[in-house]
């Protein structure tokens, strides 16, 4: 994200007040950004229940897939994003290294365990949307959810081996991970959407002097 173009724009419009906040600054852009999230907090669960879910890893990855209409936005190469996406499809799950089916297989009934395209239909919003309800895509993001026999008793297989068994820890298991998706979703949009208010700013701006302008002629 970091670009050329980014950094000379960011000298334009940087000096809002969203971008003196620690990890929005222009030097932050250059780290890698460590952060540390309460899951009582974001989930607002139990924490027995948390406790009883065991901990996990998570590994996402963010791949946008085509061009925007954004200038802040770095150029990508859509045919090698989308051979990324289709070669690495859908988020997958594994047990003390083991591949658990049928979630994140393309074609499987788990494909979008995480119901990342419900989210997405429901809050179509653009990422510069001022209401900061953009949703990641399911053809944005690839990655994998490591859990553990040992570490996670309570998410285990159904008789069938079709799948984890539906239970109270499997609900918070995945509200989990969807908060997780939510903290990166809502960290995106911070810069777009200061980018979309400067630019409308900048375009009424214009127009009102042009406004002048033209009243000017007419006197």
């Amino acid at each position: 994200m970091m670009t050329h173009k980014f950094q000379c724009l960011y000298l334009i419009f940087g000096g809002r007040d969203a971008f003196q906040k620690s990890n929005y600054r222009h030097s932050d852009y250059a780290k890698t950004i460590l952060r540390e999230f309460d899951a009582v907090k974001l989930t607002k669960f139990d924490p027995n229940l948390l406790k009883s879910v065991g901990a996990f890893e998570v590994e996402l990855y963010f791949i946008k897939n085509a061009p925007s209409p954004i200038d802040i936005v770095k150029p990508v190469v859509a045919s090698i994003r989308k051979d990324i996406i289709n070669n690495f499809s859908g988020i997958k799950l594994y047990r003390d290294g083991f591949k658990v089916r049928p979630y994140g297989e393309k074609g499987g009934p788990s494909y979008d365990w995480l119901s990342l395209g419900l989210r997405a239909q429901r809050s179509p919003a653009a990422v510069s949307h001022i209401s900061g309800s953009w949703r990641v895509r399911l053809n944005q993001i690839i990655g994998a959810v490591r859990i553990t026999r040992d570490g996670n008793p309570n998410l285990m297989d159904m008789a069938n081996r079709e799948g984890l068994v539906i239970n109270s820890e499997y609900h918070a298991f995945v509200k989990i991970i969807e908060k997780i998706i939510e903290t990166f979703e809502a960290d995106r949009q911070t810069v777009f959407k200061e980018f979309d208010v400067w630019t409308k700013d900048k375009i009424d701006s214009v127009s009102k002097t042009g406004d002048i302008i033209n009243q000017a002629k007419k006197n």
